[in-house]
C-alpha cells in the first residue's frame, strides 16, 4: 500500500516513524466501518504494507477511498493519534503476488 503525503494527508507521514503496526480504518457501502491492523514501512512519504488483490481492505479501498490510519500495537490498541485521508488502488503485483494499494 502505499500514500502519498503531499497529495492525501492533512499532516506529514513522520508521526508514524515511530510506530510498526498501524490501524487502518475502512469503510463498507453502508458506511459501517471496518478497522485492521497492518505491519507497515515508510520510505520517501509513502506507507507501504502487502495485502492480497482481492483482499477485503482491497475491496473496501477500490469502492470508498478514504480511510483512516492509526498508529497501534499489534492488537490493534491506539498508541497516537488518528490521521485521516484517501489511498487509490492499484493493480500492481510483486513477485509474491500480492497486490498494492497506491
Amino acid at each position: 500500500m502505499t500514500v502519498e503525503e503531499e497529495r492525501s494527508w492533512p499532516r506529514p507521514l513522520e508521526e508514524l516513524e515511530s510506530h510498526n503496526y498501524v490501524s487502518l480504518t475502512t469503510f463498507r457501502r453502508g458506511g459501517e466501518v471496518v478497522p485492521m491492523t497492518l505491519w507497515f514501512a515508510l520510505a520517501d512519504g509513502r506507507l507501504y504494507a502487502t495485502t492480497p488483490p482481492d483482499s477485503g481492505k482491497m475491496k473496501r479501498v477500490r469502492n470508498d477511498p478514504q480511510v483512516i490510519l492509526t498508529p497501534c500495537n499489534a492488537w490493534d490498541r491506539p498508541r497516537g493519534e488518528s490521521v485521516e485521508g484517501w489511498l487509490g488502488a492499484s493493480t500492481a503485483r510483486h513477485p509474491d503476488g500480492a497486490g498494492r494499494l497506491a
